[in-house]
């Protein structure tokens, strides 16, 4: 574990369809990936939380390995004591790297390591933004449909 590295990556994300709310009319996301060496985790942001790509930056440039994982990087509960206050987006990405490590040092995917059946859990879920008007609500319905 003395080899872990810990990277933030501002990304942008470029929506096929922007997505309106009751906030506003947004085409973009900008979120933040943590690597903590080769597991990853998302700082999702949303333009209606007061928290900045440059907020959740400064955190994850903050969070040293060790300190996070201690002597034990299993006891995940223990590391994500160990968390200093700060953005819940930044605090969420360290916590989903963190069990993404524990899946890959296990050599399990997640879902097994939690003793989830795949065949059992739904395909996704997915939100519509508001529409237009009718037209783009069948739109929108009709490019959702497979979820």
């Amino acid at each position: 574990m003395e080899n872990l590295v810990c990277r933030a990556e501002a990304i942008t994300l470029r929506l096929r369809t922007p997505f309106r709310i009751a906030h506003g009319v947004s085409p973009v996301r900008h979120n933040v990936l943590f690597h903590l060496g080769e597991a990853v985790g998302l700082a999702a942001l949303v333009p209606y939380y007061p928290y900045t790509q440059e907020d959740v930056l400064a955190y994850l440039e903050g969070i040293a390995p060790q300190a996070l994982l201690g002597d034990d990087p299993l006891a995940l509960e223990d590391a994500l004591d160990r968390l200093p206050p700060g953005p819940p987006p930044a605090r969420s990405a360290v916590d989903i790297a963190c069990h993404d490590l524990w899946g890959r040092l296990m050599g399990q995917p997640l879902y097994r390591l939690w003793g989830l059946n795949p065949a059992r859990a739904p395909y996704s879920s997915v939100t519509i933004g508001i529409p237009e008007d009718e037209n783009d609500l069948r739109h929108q319905l009709k490019e959702k449909a497979r979820y």
